[in-house]
């Protein structure tokens, strides 16, 4: 028995030390493994490919290099710099794009419009209503979810929250509570149609839904998205676009940008230094990759939403009108949603003698006003480079202009 015990041991040594072996090679291969560069808990993961780097110098300020690492769009065409979408990669700030600090505002991730108008924190203008007890009774039915009627497009800085607000004073509408940018977030284009429906509010079926999302208007495969939905929801096509005058919008993104960051606007040099950097580039010439400059070219943009929609399905507010005259511009945008006619605009905006400006009239009894007075004080720029801007957009402006007939008031 002595001796088939010890022939039995020998025979399993080498197992054993075979086991070993294999063992302590797997350990050896873990501790040499080369680390990922990016932690798997980021939220921003770096598009790696031969042209882009996982650390990219995008801009300075003064003399101090930015680097950052994020997405970034893929700008093809320099000339116009149109925001492409990516299945690949999620969506970044345009390459080349100078910054201060580690987040740039102005990445699409941050792409929420914020108006010159009070915020409803403060009784302002604020997430629009749904279905009430008081709209049940003009109709039978159960409030639901449904697919929007309508899109407002943008575009961004040019008051589509203000705009939602009135509009949203009419009861046959009902708006999502916040911007939702299904078509021009990959993340969320993936998720399908039913998840876009799910983040509407519930209405009920003689009310119309809506929702806002500023950056529809200048992203590049967003109108070919926006077709193909209302062509799957048998909806016919109806958008709504405002504009304002180009120069004042491009200070207005630019005020947020410094407003999210938490820039001090009394530091007047830092401040005009920054806009220098970003809106002129280093040959002295208007800088067409920073996207606030670029989203101001709205007839550039427009010829492509045009390429996808009859003229009559898009309709287009003067943001500049909505401040002094709303009352007249609602009265065009009710007529070209088909709304009730019977809603007095009159009874729901007034002006404000002491405050100069108008202010809603909402359900909840809050009255909300606009005015640029009312929102973040913009900083003061440099009178040259705005006269750069002006001039850079007035072929732009004229070409907008022919286009749609509308009655602007800016450069040309």
């Amino acid at each position: 028995m002595e001796a088939k015990e010890r022939f039995r041991k020998r025979s399993m040594k080498p197992y054993v030390v075979g086991i070993g072996l294999l063992l302590g090679i797997f350990l050896l291969s873990v501790i040499l493994r080369p680390r990922s560069k990016t932690s798997s808990s980021s939220s921003h993961v770096v598009f790696d490919s031969s042209a882009l780097s996982r650390t990219r110098t995008i801009g300075k300020v003064g003399n101090v290099a930015i680097n950052k690492q994020k997405s970034y769009w893929n700008v093809d065409d320099l000339e116009e710099s149109l925001p492409r979408l990516d299945p690949q990669r999620k969506l970044g700030s345009i390459s080349g794009e100078a910054a201060t600090g580690d987040t740039d505002y102005w990445d699409v991730e941050d792409d929420d419009d914020e108006d010159d108008v009070e915020t409803e924190a403060s009784g302002g203008l604020g997430p629009t209503g749904t279905a009430s007890e008081e709209d049940g009774n003009q109709s039978e039915g159960q409030a639901k979810k449904r697919p929007p009627d309508f899109i407002i497009i943008g575009a961004r800085k040019c008051g589509t929250r203000a705009l939602l607000a009135m509009i949203a004073l009419h009861p046959q509408i009902v708006s999502a509570g916040q911007e939702v940018h299904y078509f021009d977030r990959e993340e969320n284009y993936k998720q399908g149609l039913n998840w876009y429906i799910d983040h509407m509010s519930p209405s009920l079926e003689w009310q119309m839904t809506t929702e806002k999302s500023p950056s529809y208007f200048d992203f590049q495969h967003v109108p070919e998205r926006i077709k193909k939905y209302f062509k799957d929801t048998q909806k016919e096509p109806k958008l709504v676009l405002i504009v304002r005058n180009p120069v004042d919008r491009v200070v207005s993104d630019f005020t947020q940008g410094l407003s999210h960051r938490g820039t001090d606007l009394a530091d007047k040099a830092r401040i005009q230094a920054e806009f220098r950097q970003r809106a002129i580039d280093n040959q002295g010439n208007v800088n067409q990759e920073w996207r606030p400059i670029t989203i101001s070219k709205y007839s550039f943009h427009l010829r492509r939403w045009w390429k996808e929609f009859r003229q009559e399905q898009l309709f287009i507010v003067n943001g500049d009108n909505l401040l002094t005259n709303p009352i007249t511009e609602m009265k065009k945008v009710s007529s070209f949603l088909n709304l009730d006619n019977k809603f007095d605009w009159n009874d729901h905006l007034y002006y404000n003698e002491t405050r100069g400006f108008y202010c809603l009239h909402k359900k909840n009894g809050s009255s909300p006003c606009l005015g640029s007075t009312k929102g973040r004080t913009h900083p003061e720029i440099d009178a040259a480079i705005l006269e750069k801007l002006r001039n850079y957009y007035k072929p732009f402006n004229k070409e907008f202009k022919n286009m749609t007939g509308l009655d602007v008031d800016w450069d040309m």
